[in-house]
């Protein structure tokens, strides 16, 4: 199943720290990696391309990411 395998892809990516780009495009992502994602952008500070588009978020999931990014 894609969503469990990408809730575990993102769970420790707070531990890649040099990550330039992140392309998701096309993946539906779930709550908790979209949580798991939102946690990461807190802290990125290399981060310069972030794709989402196609990726089905809901509300909830799009809250976390924009959080992420307002809490940078």
């Amino acid at each position: 199943h894609v969503g469990e395998h990408l809730d575990n892809c993102t769970r420790d990516m707070y531990k890649m720290n040099n990550l330039h780009t992140l392309d998701f495009g096309g993946i539906p992502i779930g709550i908790q990696s979209a949580k798991n994602i939102g946690h990461y952008l807190v802290n990125s500070k290399k981060l310069r391309f972030l794709n989402v588009s196609g990726c089905k978020l809901a509300y909830q999931g799009t809250r976390y990411l924009v959080d992420g990014l307002n809490r940078n």
